[in-house]
């Protein structure tokens, strides 16, 4: 790679001792204006790169801004440099969209600039860029920038849009290539993102800071590479988590990492995850999520997310792994495809995991459809779909087995319980799915409620009130104003 270390630039930056900090006078600041500042880190070399040798700060007051020309160029970072904002930050230039109550959602389309923020060296790893907007009112907006060996930090209350960047080798700090370090009063919002062979996670957040973000359209192909202990979305519980119509792919069993993990170290309450949607393939392991919070999974198809025989314990080998010592931790899990794991679902401890019940109203909170669809869930000869190492009752009715005939005895063979283990808890399995054994609703039990007429942040119709059975607040649009539900 071409190292940009020249004469006139070691000379410069001799004068520049200390990063340079902005007035916070209300101007505005490109690239191109910091390189014409005496004492900026910020270097020209050409008429289409800057190279960035120390990390200014751009002020509270003032604001950020990409230059309208030159329409590509690319921005070289030096070792353990990068550019704090901690004013208002607009990175965002035009691109193919469809706007939707003001917020730049659609889909994949062409842009109409390249930008590109890498490393300066071979040896570098630049901190990347840092939103620190102090300003809750503001609006950060990064868009179609290619991030290689750079990444983003997210360290405001104020919301950030990310959409149709792309996050390539990121291997700096902090742990991931996107990462969250604040409690934003809305979601971050990330979208029609792609995150590529990262060494360290794709998204992380800060395990003492609870970091609401919703995940939509992206792409996760083979990051956490250097810690493959650590899943490609590393997320910590927080009031509004939703990753959404995502595609997860991982490496080999022997090196993947898994694909997501939602944790709760601090032990806080009132968290709310839903995964929907996605597909996750070939890791370590699918979903685990660990402590208190209320989860949601539907949709999802995962496959082949196992690893070595010896080496499937823990969230190890398993497609859907629940965790909490405490109890405190409830899920729903419907209409998902669970195959080609060494263990399918894997419940340890939590308060209520619930994977079909229909022998209920409609209405009551605990009804469940379920219609989750296991296949090939087993290692060494044993046929493992659903694990239940806690105590509790847990339900999974209405769902298709890993079995030719969908009887009791069957069914039986592919599930641990209590009835393998008395210390275990059992397993309400019956009916499966398609069986004339029915409850209260057997005759209606697939069909949702469609009667209101409301849409979500891309434009899809969805139902306003629990149609889904969900737990938490979503985005709507509703007279062309973003709010929560």
């Amino acid at each position: 790679m071409k190292k940009f270390v020249m004469f006139f630039l070691a000379s410069v930056m001799a004068t520049a001792s200390h990063a340079y900090k902005t007035a916070g006078d209300g101007t505005e600041y490109t690239f191109e204006m910091l390189s014409q500042i005496e004492g900026s880190g910020v270097i020209k070399t050409d008429d289409n790169t800057y190279v960035v040798m120390e990390t200014d700060t751009i002020a509270e007051g003032d604001s950020f801004m990409f230059q309208d020309e030159p329409l590509s160029y690319v921005v070289r970072f030096g070792d353990g440099v990068g550019l704090r904002i901690e004013g208002d930050a607009d990175f965002g230039f035009p691109i193919f969209v469809v706007e939707y109550g003001g917020w730049s959602i659609g889909a994949r389309l062409e842009r109409l600039k390249t930008i590109t923020f890498t490393r300066n060296e071979e040896t570098d790893r630049p901190t990347g860029i840092v939103l620190a907007c102090k300003d809750v009112s503001k609006e950060n907006c990064v868009n179609g920038i290619n991030f290689e060996y750079v990444g983003l930090q997210i360290e405001t209350k104020a919301f950030v849009q990310v959409q149709e960047c792309w996050f390539y080798y990121y291997q700096g700090e902090p742990s991931g290539a996107l990462y969250l370090e604040d409690t934003p009063e809305m979601p971050s919002l990330v979208v029609n993102c792609d995150f590529v062979n990262c060494q360290k996670a794709a998204i992380a957040g800060n395990d003492n800071i609870p970091s609401s973000v919703y995940v939509w359209n992206c792409k996760f192909v083979g990051n956490s590479q250097q810690y493959p202990d650590i899943p490609q979305l590393s997320l910590t519980a927080a009031k509004h988590v939703w990753v959404d119509t995502c595609n997860l792919l991982g490496g080999s069993t022997e090196s993947a990492s898994g694909a997501i993990g939602v944790s709760n170290p601090a032990g806080t309450e009132g968290n709310l995850v839903e995964i929907v949607d996605c597909q996750i393939e070939n890791h370590r392991y699918g979903i685990s999520t660990t402590g208190a919070m209320n989860v949601w999974i539907e949709g999802c198809k995962l496959r082949n997310n196992c690893s070595e025989a010896e080496q499937a314990e823990g969230d190890n080998g398993c497609a859907i792994c629940f965790n909490d010592p405490d109890n405190k931790q409830t899920a729903k899990v419907m209409e998902c495809l669970i195959e080609g794991s060494n263990r399918g679902v894997v419940i340890n401890g939590c308060k209520d995991i619930n994977l079909g019940r229909i022998d209920v109203d409609k209405e009551a909170p605990e009804y469940n459809s379920g219609q989750n669809v296991f296949r090939n869930n087993g290692f060494d000869g044993l046929l493992y779909d659903l694990c239940n190492n806690s105590a509790n009752t847990v339900y999974a009715q209405n769902n298709t087995w890993n079995v030719e005939e969908q009887t009791r005895e069957r069914i039986e063979n592919v599930i641990l319980h209590k009835s393998d283990d008395a210390s275990l808890g059992e397993v309400v399995y019956m009916p499966p799915y398609g069986a004339e054994e029915t409850a209260i609703n057997s005759a209606t039990s697939h069909q949702r409620n469609t009667s209101a007429k409301v849409y979500d942040m891309q434009g899809r119709r969805i139902d306003e009130k629990s149609s889904y059975g969900r737990m938490f607040k979503r985005p709507f649009i509703v007279d062309g104003k973003k709010v929560f539900r």
